[in-house]
């Protein structure tokens, strides 16, 4: 099957997921904090530009039971942030962005949507900031299961002149009422995908 066939399926699948698991739930809050650097940093970034957040030190601060304690540390991935005007961005969806902890008594990994009109600014005085408010989906690390559905927002801001390179990640998930199946989800997203370009055959 064509790559770009699996990565509809893919994005049809999370959307299928998000649409049948949705409920009144009561949401779970996640925290986590450290710090970041951007790559390049230092300088007005131009638009079309990739600056890369860098995150370092990352641990879980005081937050839901539901998730791993306070103090835990946990991986965050690098994210690509691509400038699309002097004070947005955008990024792609990222597998894994979020790794090592647990959710539920479960061992969890956050998948990140992707994402537009993202606030970035950076300045020639050597200062970047980002603000994002952000979609994804925490599944099980060791299956294939959806656990949660998520919202969430990125706040972090690097000044090459001092040490104040501080970030917080903050999640609300909404559990789903019994754990989905992502190959169930994939199957029906291919369905969707599939409906989607006899459509667009049709139309053409």
């Amino acid at each position: 099957m064509a790559i770009n066939n699996v990565q509809a399926a893919l994005v049809a699948a999370i959307s299928v997921g998000v649409a049948v698991t949705s409920g009144a739930t009561p949401a779970n809050a996640f925290r986590i904090g450290g710090s970041v650097d951007f790559a390049p940093s230092g300088s007005m970034a131009a638009n079309g530009t990739t600056v890369t957040a860098l995150f370092s030190n990352s641990t879980v601060l005081p937050a839901d039971p539901d998730f791993s304690p306070a103090g835990t540390s946990v991986n965050v991935a690098n994210l690509p942030l691509v400038v699309t005007s002097p004070m947005t961005a955008s990024h792609n969806g990222i597998a894994s962005f979020i790794s090592g902890f647990q959710y539920q008594g479960q061992s969890a990994v956050f998948d990140l949507l992707a994402g537009t009109d993202n606030i970035f600014i950076s300045s020639v005085i050597g200062t970047m900031s980002a603000d994002l408010t952000f979609n994804g989906v925490i599944r099980s690390a060791t299956g294939n299961s959806l656990l949660a559905n998520v919202t969430g927002t990125f706040s972090g801001a690097e000044n090459i002149f001092t040490t104040d390179n501080d970030f917080s990640i903050n999640l609300s998930a909404t559990p789903v009422p019994t754990p989905a199946l992502l190959p169930g989800l994939l199957g029906m997203g291919l369905g969707i995908a599939r409906k989607r370009k006899q459509q667009s055959d049709a139309v053409a």
